[in-house]
């Protein structure tokens, strides 16, 4: 064997053998005795493992799924996805996404995060849950796989660490992925499953077929976010030259794997608008918010370590303490480069993860907190790796020990607590709407229905959006629960309309009360807050 290529742990093993032949002495006996303490404490988590592992998937599933159904919807791009999802089951049409049952050239998504919400209404119903299912289920697995991959790499102490880590990971559970209907959980999960399936392809080539395919799809799901896996992909491939050995069937199978099912898509989508939808994401999607800062999301270069910063910061001293821990127990083998070259791919590999969506969304123009949610399962990978190779490795320290495992107890309950506080806040928010329990006087279903918030009302849409006059959670909400068709217009497009079946929702405010009194109109249903008005 040559000596570049020696394992580690062999390595150490012999560097350890050294030290226990020295006979103790002095207080190396009592040294011996804490070590012997937590080495034991730690055989005994090893040794429940399935236990722990069980417990901790179901604290996820509390995470993930508690009060799903019975958080209002957010007026963010969730309900703008739920609308689509709902009108493509109306109109029987799965490849052009719709807003109030026109073109959307705002949301410039390609569909397969449509297609999941629309399963999710087949299944859990025309409410939040069916709105948010599959982002909860995405999560999931992406927790799971995460978990059964460091094991199979790591072991099970550094599993369930990385699993602790990532589901008290409060961006990553509450904000805009795991627990809302937005398209980020499904693309977390297959970049996950395409940097998993690199790693893999070391021992399989098969894998890097999988790791194309997870590509695409997370294109489909959330379009040029998925260049990210592209670059870490190429940097990866060539300097583990794995590049330079495909043969070309593997060459055809990968770039087939990576590329037919987007081409595909976008060929058929080609047929509905020619390239009105295709060219609009590439000069506004990817060029214009690439560039520039468009719809007020400003942030400077440090926007998203200070992102990481708000909770999420113990997990970055953990982090730190266990690269610095490592470095300093394998000084020896890092400094004579004993590392194998499989290590230093799946280093490289890991660093890439965890650092090119910075890199990127960093230079970007436009600057949103949930762009970068694809590094945090990398983070509580490298978190799980490197804490099982400090704590349970060739080489260890009980001073390491005992800090790290302090820092992941007060990590998981803080964050826990926090998501706990996040899904309680949320649930309650009274400044959402819902129209679940809202019943008019009489049938509304199917009507058509304009929406007026009053003369000073600020409405939260993109500068590219139709129906300016619509929250975009109320529009939902009025498809969902009474299958309305939203029309564009205020008070004043209600009272020109001809129909006397078309109605109108607006505040209880004093504005609305005259203009009910002066033009006689009907109130057809009413809650707390609102008038539901017709002719």
């Amino acid at each position: 064997m040559h000596e570049k290529e020696i394992d580690l742990d062999y390595l150490c093993i012999l560097e350890n053998s050294k030290i226990l032949l020295k006979p103790a002495g002095g207080n190396r006996g009592m040294d011996r005795l804490r070590k012997d303490f937590y080495n034991r404490l730690l055989d005994i988590i090893e040794r429940l493992y399935y236990f722990f592992l069980i417990g901790i998937l179901l604290l996820a599933i509390y995470n993930l799924f508690f009060c799903l159904k019975e958080t209002p919807i957010y007026s963010w791009d969730e309900a703008r996805h739920g609308i689509s999802a709902y009108e493509m089951i109306k109109r029987r049409d799965f490849i052009v996404n719709t807003y109030g049952y026109r073109n959307d050239y705002w949301n410039l998504k390609p569909p397969l995060s449509f297609w999941a919400i629309a399963l999710g209404y087949k299944i859990a119903g025309f409410n939040p849950l069916g709105l948010r299912i599959f982002s909860a289920v995405a999560a999931f697995f992406t927790i799971l796989i995460s978990v059964l991959f460091v094991k199979y790499r790591h072991g099970r102490l550094a599993s369930l660490i990385t699993a602790i880590v990532l589901i008290t990971s409060p961006k990553y559970i509450v904000i805009h992925s795991a627990r809302t209907g937005d398209a980020d959980s499904l693309f977390v999960l297959f970049f996950s499953m395409s940097m998993i399936s690199m790693i893999l392809s070391e021992k399989n080539i098969k894998w890097l077929y999988l790791a194309g395919f997870s590509f695409s799809m997370a294109f489909l799901t959330k379009s040029w976010h998925a260049l990210n896996i592209v670059i870490i992909g190429l940097i990866h491939l060539v300097y583990s030259r794995t590049l330079f050995r495909l043969k070309v069937k593997e060459w055809t199978l990968l770039i087939c794997s990576a590329f037919a099912p987007i081409i595909s898509w976008a060929s058929i989508r080609y047929t509905r608008d020619g390239f009105t939808f295709l060219k609009l994401m590439i000069t506004y999607d990817l060029l214009t918010r690439s560039a520039t800062t468009i719809e007020g999301h400003i942030g400077d270069h440090w926007y998203y370590f200070d992102t990481l910063k708000s909770f999420y910061s113990i997990w970055l001293w953990v982090l730190g303490i266990g690269v610095v821990g490592y470095m300093i127990l394998y000084s020896k083998l890092i400094y004579k480069d004993r590392f194998n070259a499989s290590r230093k791919n799946y280093v490289l590999l890991m660093i890439l993860w965890s650092s090119i969506p910075l890199i990127t969304f960093t230079k970007a123009g436009t600057k949103i907190g949930w762009y970068i949610l694809p590094i945090y399962p990398a983070i509580a990978i490298s978190i799980g790796g490197l804490c099982g190779e400090v704590m349970r490795g060739a080489r260890r320290s009980t001073l390491l020990q005992i800090v790290l495992l302090l820092f992941i107890i007060k990590g998981a309950i803080i964050y826990q607590t926090e998501i706990y506080k996040h899904i309680i806040i949320f649930k309650n928010d009274k400044n959402r709407v819902t129209f679940e329990y809202f019943e008019p006087g009489r049938d509304i279903r199917g009507s058509r229905m304009y929406m007026d918030y009053g003369p000073y009302a600020k409405i939260n849409v993109g500068p590219l959006s139709e129906f300016k006059n619509w929250q975009q959670s109320d529009m939902l909400s009025a498809e969902l629960y009474w299958d309305i068709v939203p029309e564009d217009g205020k008070m004043d497009a209600f009272l020109r309309d001809g129909s006397r079946e078309a109605l109108i929702m607006v505040p209880k405010i004093q504005y609305f009360k005259d203009i009910i009194m002066d033009e006689g109109l009907k109130i057809v249903g009413e809650s707390s807050s609102v008038y539901i008005l017709s002719k």
